[in-house]
């Protein structure tokens, strides 16, 4: 009797099209399903190229990432997530793991980071040398570097390129630096962008000794790459850039920007790979680094002074 009853249940909620309420099932279920995507920067090209990734994998597990940023932990706190995704280490801290208390996930540039949180990361550090042994094989001997903010020595991609550079025998290759201090990128709130434009016009200012030029990430490449054109520099033939991201962007630069993809949509995937599984109490025993690989268009070119 009781299974004739279910079964005439299910008939009427079929034929009246109920769905339960999503919130009512959440509730009961402890779960949302939904995963907050913590991001400051939405002007950052590579962690909207993450969300892609993430988007794809959470779908496929019947997740969705919500987008949010500029929120106080406490605010993030009372959010009705499963989850939280971080794009880079800028916001974490003891005090926000203190005061949120879901799964977190946070994705990870081979800096050092001492706090207890998943880390999904991706070798930057290679990436550079990728880039450094890209320009060295065209017969580039002399090659600088566009950063971020010159005066952070813990920054893995600068402190890669020093080594770089030291290891192939340049004296002092501090001196090839160039880009916004500390206080000039704080003092301006400078996006990468505007730091490529930056380091361009030290570039010539300096009028700088060197045949190619390798740049923390496309954005600062592509900066570069606006200035230059502007000047009359010829690239590649007088001067060769090379990128590190692999965002969409490179492909519409002029000339094409080669580069050292950081597959920023597979990095996106394999962390809602990780939170998921977190999510879901089966936590990962390996999570996969992000190999970085090398894209060849057209900003790079064989040294003619070789």
């Amino acid at each position: 009797m009781a299974e004739e009853k279910r079964k005439r249940v299910l008939k009427i909620v079929k034929e009246l099209g109920y769905n339960p309420h999503p919130v009512a099932v959440s509730l009961k279920k402890n779960r949302t399903k939904q995963i907050l995507y913590y991001v400051v920067d939405l002007k950052n090209y590579y962690y909207m190229e993450m969300y892609r990734g993430m988007v794809e994998y959470a779908a496929s597990k019947g997740y969705v990432f919500i987008i949010a940023g500029y929120m106080e932990s406490r605010q993030i706190g009372s959010l009705m997530v499963d989850g939280i995704l971080l794009p880079s280490e800028d916001v974490a801290s003891n005090e926000f793991l203190q005061e949120v208390k879901v799964p977190m996930a946070i994705a990870g540039y081979d800096m050092p980071y001492s706090l207890d949180i998943l880390r999904i990361n991706v070798k930057v550090s290679q990436a550079v040398h990728i880039a450094y042994d890209h320009l060295n094989d065209l017969g580039h001997r002399k090659i600088a570097y566009a950063s971020m903010d010159t005066s952070n020595d813990r920054d893995p991609r600068q402190n890669a390129f020093l080594r770089c550079a030291l290891d192939k025998g340049v004296v002092n290759p501090s001196s090839l630096i160039l880009g916004p201090s500390k206080v000039e990128k704080t003092m301006g709130e400078m996006n990468f962008y505007e730091a490529g434009t930056l380091a361009a016009n030290q570039f010539l200012e300096r009028s700088l000794d060197v045949s190619a030029i390798l740049c923390f990430n496309d954005d600062i490449a592509i900066g570069m790459l606006s200035v230059l054109n502007e000047q009359g520099i010829s690239i590649p033939d007088e001067l060769s850039i090379i990128g590190i991201d692999g965002h969409f962007g490179g492909i519409y630069t002029t000339p094409a920007l080669t580069t050292v993809s950081l597959k920023p949509d597979l990095h996106g995937r394999e962390c809602a790979r990780a939170l998921i599984n977190l999510i879901e109490g089966n936590p990962q025993d390996n999570v996969p680094e992000i190999v970085p690989h090398l894209v060849i268009r057209k900003s790079t070119r064989a040294n003619a002074e070789k």
